[in-house]
């Protein structure tokens, strides 16, 4: 027969940390929208009026970036909905970077490593347990 535990542990349980995988990918996200947002205010300041066209195709490129630190402010509460949103924010960023590379713009080929950085790191096993935790360990 089993015996009943003798007490019974009230204390509240830690609030757990995120994983350093969570980590890097909020990293690189603002890290990445920072650039991309210092690199369109400066392709905008250096475009003449024949380059026009081309600065706002360099910036239509970039947009999916630009999203990306939205996204990982909620990286602390958020649930498994931002990290598929996340995920899919990513792949955006590999499809428009492609875009940009096949124009000739080389700021596609670091877009296209930031995607594939971003979507390695929300898909593995700590990042689906972080975002997947109850409630009550969300601050």
């Amino acid at each position: 027969m089993i015996e009943p535990p003798t007490w019974i542990d009230m204390r509240p349980k830690p609030i757990p940390t995120m994983p350093r995988e969570v980590r890097v990918a909020k990293w690189w996200l603002y890290t990445m929208g920072g650039i991309a947002l210092i690199l369109t205010v400066v392709v905008f300041v250096l475009a003449d009026d024949d380059g026009a066209y081309q600065a706002g195709g360099q910036a239509a490129s970039m947009l999916p970036v630009l999203v990306g630190p939205l996204l990982g402010r909620g990286f602390a509460t958020g649930t498994n909905r931002l990290r598929v949103g996340t995920i899919v924010c990513a792949s955006l960023m590999i499809f428009f970077a492609l875009r940009a590379v096949a124009e000739g713009y080389s700021i596609g080929l670091l877009q296209i490593a930031g995607g594939i950085v971003l979507i390695t790191q929300l898909a593995c096993g700590p990042a689906k347990q972080w975002f997947a935790r109850p409630a009550a360990h969300r601050v």
